[in-house]
């Protein structure tokens, strides 16, 4: 079960066990949700974090979603995934933009495809007709 992992054994049990709901801000305390927003406010909060999305270089992005999804069991493999996809992460386009962009203090442009789409379409390009 995810449930202790993410708020501990004993309030996972009393939530199972006991059916005890948590309110907004008891549900932020203990982890389970990382804003609490006025149902006013929800929508221009979630439209602030997707523009804030939009303007990250996409492959990090992909690749801390899946470095974060993985079992923190395996602490040894993930530390040196994350080191590995880290190295590559810094060899890219995306780093040299960003790299270019802070020197030329400048917001960088990051052209919105990742590394998959990019080879994908280098292979259709290399097809003969």
């Amino acid at each position: 079960m995810l449930l202790p992992r993410r708020v501990g054994t004993a309030l996972a049990a009393e939530m199972i066990l006991l059916g005890a709901p948590l309110d907004a801000a008891s549900a932020r305390e203990v982890g389970l949700v990382n804003a609490v927003v006025a149902g006013a406010e929800l929508r221009d909060h979630a439209l602030r974090q997707a523009k804030e999305l939009a303007a990250k270089p996409p492959n990090a992005l992909q690749t801390s979603r899946r470095l974060l999804r993985g079992s923190p069991d395996e602490v040894l493999a993930r530390i040196r995934e994350e080191a590995t996809e880290f190295q590559r992460c810094l060899a890219s386009d995306e780093a040299r933009e960003a790299l270019t962009a802070f020197a030329e203090r400048r917001p960088p442009r990051f052209t919105r495809r990742t590394e998959a789409a990019a080879a994908s379409a280098e292979a259709a390009e290399l097809r003969p007709e």
